[in-house]
């Protein structure tokens, strides 16, 4: 793809990794008439690219985040139309990105790959008559510093309009001052073509001025603020992000923050006016989660929007009700998982940006029902592998700079089971098994490694149900040892799935149970009088028979003598959906979902949450994702929507408050009132009502709720 093609760069003088985004530009001369011609490129960390004055993508942030030491993702472009016979020039801006991160805090300064940005590219370029010409990066290309004379990804951008060059990717260029491009090592990783939806603009929100100062979009969002001022050279605009507000009115900002003061920094983007008429202008390397901002200038301020953006996947499903709360809870998961989604599933898009596995496993089967997740889940997964270490053990963020996030920070079964349940939910949810037969070794490697760290067959590692509401968390390995069983059974299914003996996993599960059975169920732990260790054990099927009946008696008396609220982490929370509903307690959930008073779903809601929180509390992240298994049962329990091995069960849990329900996946929809039910299947189905099956023909059924028959067909 690449023949002849090198990694290009500036080479900043003195030397600094912290150098402005350096311009790259080439002229060429076209001599035929041009029938096609297509781009390849990879910038790291990130790249703009022009050709004759005009900008080749509107996606933004174009390289996706990876392990750079071990994979490295280009894009293809077709640039016909930006191109002309007889002279031309392409030109390249880059960023940062994480390639060049020097946030300590997540050791990025440190990563192993960290290097100044730069380019590969080959311009392919096909004329009328069937010959061929080639433009790729080299040492012929010239450089220049740019305007962009900072630029973090998480911590913001300066920009210098006075800096600006004109003209700079058009062939008629003052090239004057210009230096001859450096190559340099690339990235070490292999060059794969992307396969992961591209980040795109979505939304410009037009804010409103509250009594404070302080803009206001009205909802959370991942993005950045575009703005146009009118002034004099000189004249300055600053921008300041915040997800939350002080009681004056004033912004907060102390959680974007907190993990990026070591660099002296604060979540905010400057500009320097050139003095033009207007001036328009917006960040091109860097993005903020945020629903506040403040804009200081000392020029007139024309106009200001909020730019949403995330990598833009399809949406294949939703979901609405008769309960405005349930909706409203709803569109907060689903603006959660879009605008915690940049390439990677991240935890959050303002303090911290990072591929935490735990998050992206918990939150998983929503998004699926949601969106079309199989290419972005399946190139994250890749990168995934990539970390495995040679032991089996996964670091808990990917992708992982290489220090610190192996040991101290294990994850456990909990968080990498990740690597295995993402390609199971998504083979039972679409019937695509290429990540199954792509990774099974390394599925069978992960157990392997956990071979090495059990006590008995109780799993003594990794963070276990975090962010509780009073953040005492149980006994970790109660959540870690639940985890390793179901990955055990989840091992055996795919076996099966390949056929391969799934007999070895079988047994590892058992043995996994009645060591658990032993150690807990029949033990003496005080944490298992938690709604975290009674929803996990019956989540994970720990318990059977009486012991599971007793186990879920204890657990419902355990809520409602706690008011009907949650007393559960992100783990306790997953496994409370399953274990209530599929024990007969649908109407318990919704009151715990709809309960007004702390901990609870609505409580954000009516705290004015447009995203869902990193804790009960409030009082950390406002745009966290893992608490998002809430949306998962809206769909498979109250809408009764059940999809496994290409199996569609439609099976809904009807509640009094709810009236009405209507929800779709891809070319499965449920509708029902207080009447009837309407169910559209594109091939046969199952529909359970009160235990009682009805086979489904593809197309449309309609059921009577009263007579529980057909009444159209």
């Amino acid at each position: 793809m690449f023949t002849n093609a090198k990694w290009i760069t500036r080479q900043p003088r003195p030397y600094s990794l912290t150098a402005p985004a350096p311009y790259l530009r080439k002229r060429f001369t076209l001599d035929k008439e041009i029938k096609s011609a297509s781009l390849a490129m990879c910038a790291v960390g990130f790249g703009i690219c022009e050709i004759n004055g005009k900008r080749v993508t509107d996606d933004l942030l174009t390289t996706p985040v990876s392990n750079y030491d071990k994979s490295v993702y280009y894009n293809m472009y077709d640039v016909t139309d930006k191109l002309t016979p007889g002279k031309n020039a392409i030109g390249f801006i880059l960023g940062n990105g994480v390639y060049n991160d020097d946030n300590d805090h997540w050791g990025m300064s440190a990563a192993t790959w960290r290097d100044l940005p730069k380019v590969i590219a080959k311009l392919s370029v096909k004329y009328a008559d069937g010959s061929t010409k080639d433009i790729v990066t080299d040492s012929s290309f010239i450089t220049h510093s740019g305007p962009t004379t900072y630029n973090n990804v998480r911590c913001g951008e300066d920009y210098d309009a006075r800096l600006a060059i004109s003209n700079w990717s058009c062939p008629d260029c003052d090239e004057t001052g210009w230096d001859r491009a450096v190559i340099k090592p690339g990235p070490g990783g292999e060059l794969k073509e992307n396969r992961m939806p591209p980040i795109r603009r979505i939304e410009e929100i037009t804010p409103i001025r509250l009594e404070s100062g302080v803009f206001d979009l009205g909802k959370n969002i991942s993005g950045h603020v575009k703005f146009k001022v009118k002034g004099n050279p000189g004249d300055t605009v600053r921008v300041v992000y915040a997800e939350k507000l002080n009681r004056d009115g004033s912004i907060n900002n102390v959680n974007e923050n907190d993990l990026i003061k070591e660099l002296g920094r604060i979540q905010s983007d400057n500009y320097i006016l050139k003095g033009d008429d207007e001036e328009v202008w917006e960040p091109s390397f860097t993005y903020h989660g945020f629903r506040y901002f403040t804009l200081e200038t000392n020029a007139e301020l024309v106009s200001v929007k909020g730019v949403l953006h995330y990598t833009d996947l399809k949406k294949v499903g939703d979901f609405e009700c008769s309960d405005s709360m349930l909706n409203k809870i709803h569109h907060a998961s689903v603006r959660s998982t879009l605008t915690c989604f940049h390439s990677i599933p991240e935890d959050c898009p303002q303090r911290e940006q990072q591929g935490w596995t735990g998050d992206a496993v918990l939150s998983a089967r929503q998004s699926i029902l949601n969106f079309d997740m199989t290419a972005a889940y399946s190139q994250w997964i890749d990168d995934f592998a990539d970390e495995q270490r040679p032991n089996g053990v996964f670091p808990c963020i990917i992708p992982c700079p290489g220090r610190g996030w192996v040991g101290t920070w294990d994850g456990g079964p909990a968080w990498d089971g990740a690597f295995i349940l993402i390609p199971y939910y998504i083979n039972r949810y679409t019937g695509d098994i290429s990540l199954i037969e792509k990774h099974f070794d390394k599925f069978v490697k992960y157990l392997g490694y956990l071979d090495t760290i059990r006590d008995g067959y109780i799993v003594n590692a990794g963070l276990g149900d975090w962010n509780p509401p009073s953040q005492k968390r149980i006994d970790h390995r109660i959540t870690q040892t639940c985890c390793y069983h179901t990955l055990a059974k989840t091992v055996a299914e795919c076996a099966g799935l390949l056929g391969k003996d799934p007999t070895p996993y079988i047994e590892l599960a058992e043995r996994i149970r009645a060591s658990y059975k032993e150690r807990y169920i029949n033990g003496t732990s005080p944490d298992m009088n938690s709604q975290s260790a009674l929803a996990s054990g019956i989540y994970h099927g720990m318990y059977g028979g009486a012991e599971k009946e007793a186990a879920v008696a204890k657990l419902v008396k355990l809520i409602e003598d706690n008011g009907c609220h949650f007393d559960t982490g992100c783990h306790g929370t997953q496994a409370m959906f399953t274990a209530l509903s599929e024990n007969g307690y649908t109407d318990l959930v919704y009151k715990m979902v709809t309960n007004p008073t702390a901990p609870s779903y609505a409580y954000w809601i009516n705290n004015e949450m447009t995203t869902l929180c990193e804790r009960w509390s409030m009082d950390a992240s406002h745009n966290h994702h893992y608490f998002s298994e809430v949306d998962h049962w809206f769909y498979k329990y109250i809408a009764g929507i059940r999809l496994s091995d290409g199996n569609i069960t439609i099976t809904p849990c009807f509640i009094d408050e709810i009236k009405w329900v209507r929800a779709h996946h891809r070319d499965i929809s449920v509708c029902y009132d207080e009447e009837k039910i309407e169910i559209n299947v594109p091939r046969a189905a199952t529909l359970i009502l009160d235990g009682v099956k009805t086979e489904l023909a593809v197309g449309k059924t309609v059921i009577s709720r009263t007579a529980s028959k057909s009444i159209n067909n």
